[in-house]
């Protein structure tokens, strides 16, 4: 027997083997570690959308019902990396994706979608116009994700997403007020608490106090940008203060029987013996 086993054209398996051989093919890498590479996973993955394209559904929704398994390298998150290149080059991009989930549960299908919004809007997979797709095909802009009620909305906060998101989500029914809660209970930073804050008010808006006189648009959209420009400005003083922090700790005290740098230690009085 040679030293070095046959390797499994895995890109051949996704695009044309059998839904168990694909499923064995993901076992392998549960079990197999070292003999099952990286770029297996890819071109796992890569064969079963190929598959799809041609008509072929199974194996991609196989993938999706075992993303957790899939997590690699090049898929450190396969639901939405999935779903994004199968909705690539489509017409009809919303009818991609409702074919891939159509083998699922109805609670599986919304928890897949929730959590792929999410964990596109944190990891910046496919941009503003697939995070639309996502809520097109049924994800809930104010979903709990792990728990937490306007998780997605504080995700798009905390990682500092285009305001055109932030109004995205909130026109879809993100909710301000439950995403400020679960900030508040999970220990955000002030700074994203403020900057959800400014969103809140600059969409929902406030009541104006009284004697206090609007802005003209105009006017309301040069303060807002000034505004934008001093949180972002607020968040890099921030970066820094926390950096000259750890350059400025205080030194140990050097030792007083040293000499100081370029002087010669004086040398000990010479030691007085009695007379023999």
């Amino acid at each position: 027997m040679g030293l070095f086993k046959s390797k499994p054209n895995y890109s051949e398996i996704g695009r044309n083997g059998t839904t168990d051989q694909f499923s064995q093919a993901i076992a392998k890498k549960k079990t197999d570690p070292g003999y099952y590479y990286d770029a297996d996973t890819r071109d796992l993955v890569d064969g079963a959308i190929l598959a799809f394209r041609e008509g072929r559904t199974a194996n991609v929704q196989t993938a999706l019902a075992n993303a957790e398994a899939l997590k690699s390298y090049h898929y450190r998150q396969p639901v939405p990396a999935i779903l994004l290149k199968l909705s690539e080059g489509r017409d009809d991009k919303q009818a991609a994706i409702s074919l891939a989930l159509e083998t699922f549960s109805a609670d599986e299908k919304q928890k897949l979608v929730n959590d792929a919004l999410n964990d596109a809007i944190v990891n910046g997979i496919g941009g503003e116009p697939f995070f639309a797709l996502l809520l097109e095909s049924g994800a809930q802009a104010n979903a709990e994700i792990n728990g937490h009620a306007g998780n997605i909305l504080v995700s798009a906060t905390h990682y500092k997403s285009p305001i055109s998101v932030i109004k995205l989500l909130h026109e879809k029914g993100a909710s301000f007020d439950d995403a400020l809660d679960t900030m508040h209970s999970r220990g955000y930073q002030t700074a994203d608490i403020d900057r959800l804050k400014h969103y809140q008010e600059r969409m929902v808006g406030k009541p104006a106090t009284a004697g206090e006189a609007s802005c003209p648009p105009s006017m309301d959209q040069a303060m807002q940008k000034v505004l934008e420009t001093m949180m972002h400005m607020q968040d890099q003083i921030t970066e820094l203060t926390e950096k000259l922090d750890r350059l400025t700790a205080p030194v140990p005290a050097a030792n007083e029987n040293q000499p100081e740098k370029g002087k010669t230690a004086p040398k000990p009085p010479a030691k007085k013996y009695p007379g023999v």
